[in-house]
C-alpha cells in the first residue's frame, strides 16, 4: 500500500487522546501533517490521471468510490487535488506547518480557475502573508488577492487589445444544488 502503513496503524492503535484542550489541539496538529501527506499524494495521483489507468472518469469519481464520500466532498478533493499539483510551494508549506490545513483548504476553495498559474507564481510570497494568519483572516487575504488577480487579469486584456470580460465572483452567483445533484444557475 504505502511505506509506513503498518507503523501508521499501529501508533493509532495505541493512541489515547485525553480530553483536555492542549491533547485535542496537539492530535488535531498531528492529523493536519497527515492530511498534508494524503492531500500530496491526492494531488500527484490526479495530475498523473492515475485515477483514469484505475478505471474512473474523474479524480472526484475516484474519491467517490473508493474514498466513501460524499458528491461535495469528492468535489473538494479532486478541486484541491488539481489546484495543489500547481502548487508545490503550498504543500510543503502545509507539509512543514508553515500553513495549516483550514488555510489551504481556503486557498483551493478561494482561488479561481482561472487564477491557478497566476497564484503559482505568487505562491511563496502569498504563504509568507498568510502564514501568521488565523482561518479568518485568510479568508479576507485570500478574496483580496482574487480581487486585485480579477484587476490585473483586466488590465492585461485591455492592455493586449482584448476586449475583457466581465468578471462575475464566484461569490455573485447564485447557485443551487438539487437532490440529483445538478447545478442550477438562477
Amino acid at each position: 500500500m504505502f511505506r509506513g502503513r503498518e507503523a501508521l496503524i499501529a501508533a493509532l492503535d495505541e493512541v489515547e487522546v485525553a480530553a483536555t484542550g492542549d491533547a485535542i489541539a496537539e492530535a488535531r496538529r498531528i492529523a493536519d501533517r497527515l492530511e498534508a501527506r494524503i492531500a500530496a499524494a491526492e494531488a500527484d495521483y490526479s495530475k498523473s490521471g492515475g485515477y483514469e489507468l484505475d478505471g474512473f472518469a474523474s479524480m472526484a469519481a475516484f474519491a467517490r468510490f473508493r474514498q466513501r464520500v460524499t458528491v461535495p466532498e469528492s468535489r473538494r478533493v479532486e478541486r484541491r487535488a488539481k489546484k495543489l499539483a500547481a502548487w508545490p510551494e503550498v504543500i510543503e508549506a502545509w507539509e512543514g506547518e508553515t500553513l495549516s490545513r483550514a488555510q489551504v483548504e481556503v486557498m483551493t476553495a478561494s482561488v479561481p480557475d482561472r487564477h491557478v498559474d497566476r497564484f503559482a507564481v505568487t505562491a511563496t510570497d502569498t504563504i509568507e502573508i498568510v502564514a501568521p494568519l488565523t482561518a479568518g483572516e485568510t479568508v479576507k487575504a485570500i478574496n483580496r488577492w482574487v480581487e486585485l488577480a480579477d484587476d490585473a487579469a483586466q488590465r492585461e486584456a485591455v492592455e493586449a487589445g482584448i476586449e475583457p470580460a466581465t468578471i462575475v465572483p464566484d461569490a455573485e452567483l447564485s447557485a443551487s444544488r438539487t437532490l440529483d445533484d445538478r447545478l442550477e444557475l438562477r
